[in-house]
């Protein structure tokens, strides 16, 4: 199963494929086999803040998306940088209209004010959402056990949002 790792810069993409692979650090796109989940290849992808460039798409924006297209993923594993919940989830929308299968990580939680609402966000964008610290094993083992147990069966994860759904929900986090 082909896991791509997909979010904002510096949102803990890298650092979350880092725990699930142990890969020797780099700052190039990478690609390894899951430790504890070998049937998986993750992706660790450049961050981007939108899959619409305005008038100069960035080099990761176009890598990004040429992979979206030419090497579709089976799973993206969103990675949100939840002290700015508000601004990544513009990214996480644009990711959602593309239709595949999109689990929801958050991370740098330390650093939150207060904890987000995981059952809440879950609830409120309809797609499975975990809080993973990187040093905290226990967050990273309930991840890879509901990938082994979910990531095979493939449901949609498309959803209709009116115009405006996200806006007043988000300052709750």
């Amino acid at each position: 199963m082909r896991v791509m790792l997909i979010g904002n810069p510096n949102a803990g993409q890298s650092t979350l494929f880092h725990a699930l692979t142990h890969a020797a650090s780099t700052t190039d796109v990478q690609e390894a086999s899951g430790l504890l989940l070998s049937d998986f290849q993750f992706v660790d992808c450049p961050g981007f803040y939108s899959l619409t460039s305005g008038q100069s798409p960035s080099l990761a924006m176009q890598f990004v998306a040429t992979e979206l297209i030419n090497h579709p993923p089976d799973l993206i594993l969103n990675v949100v940088n939840a002290t700015a919940i508000e601004r990544e989830l513009l990214l996480t929308t644009q990711l959602m209209e593309l239709g595949y299968p999109m689990v929801l990580v958050l991370t740098h939680l330390d650093q939150c004010h207060a904890t987000p609402d995981v059952k809440k966000l879950t609830n409120m964008i309809k797609l499975p959402v975990f809080s993973c610290a990187h040093e905290d094993v226990q967050s990273i083992n309930e991840l890879c056990t509901w990938l082994q147990e979910h990531a095979f069966q493939r449901p949609s994860m498309m959803v209709e949002c009116p115009d405006g759904a996200l806006e007043p929900s988000v300052e709750v986090f």
